[in-house]
């Protein structure tokens, strides 16, 4: 009994999706002038859409400005400040 209802529903299954599949066909046939031109006008809106975003985006403006730092004198400790005062070296050698 098993059998035979998994046979009716397999067979009727493949029934179904073989008139589908014909309806579909002669809705393409029926249609195509439709079909194509919806694909067109969606071809062009995307397109638009991309075209419109693209030219009215704000372009990013770079600003390059060149500052010169002056590295902080390091600290010499006491005993050097020292030496160095009493010579008037104004320059360190390490």
């Amino acid at each position: 009994m098993r059998k035979h209802v998994l046979l009716f529903g397999l067979l009727g299954g493949l029934l179904i999706a073989g008139l589908k599949l014909i309806e579909y066909r002669w809705l393409v046939v029926q249609y195509s002038v439709e079909i194509y031109g919806g694909l067109v006008a969606a071809v062009f809106a995307g397109l638009g859409i991309w075209l419109g975003l693209k030219l009215t985006r704000q372009r990013e403006t770079v600003v390059v400005r060149e500052i010169t730092v002056v590295p902080p004198r390091r600290k010499l400790p006491p005993r050097r400040r020292r030496r160095q005062s009493s010579r008037r070296c104004t320059r360190i050698r390490w």
